[in-house]
């Protein structure tokens, strides 16, 4: 499984938010992980998250490539994600998928 642990920010995110989002990514514990960092500089949108769904959906169109199977995304402001968490989504994804093939 490659994972592309997605964070989209605008430009003027504060230098301390990218340090924490680049800190939550090195904690990750999965191996197969990419990152990719999108920077957007939009301006104001009419709708309230316009600006957001075009940010993400430059950055899958940019970075997404063929081996990637899953999309993790960490927004530049969380504080704390545990380490494990791809590991923690794979397993709920196995159990969904073994539930919903019965």
């Amino acid at each position: 499984m490659r994972v592309l642990v997605a964070t989209p920010a605008r430009a003027s995110t504060p230098k301390t938010l990218f340090e924490q989002a680049e800190a939550i990514y090195e904690s990750l514990t999965w191996k197969g992980k990419e990152r990719a960092l999108y920077l957007n500089e939009y301006p104001p949108a009419a709708g309230k998250y316009e600006n957001n769904a075009r940010a993400r959906n430059e950055l899958v169109e940019r970075h997404l490539e063929e081996h990637h199977t899953h999309i993790l995304w960490l927004d530049v402001d969380l504080i704390e994600v545990p380490a494990d968490i791809v590991e923690r989504l794979a397993a709920v994804s196995e159990r969904m998928s073994w539930r919903l093939s019965c």
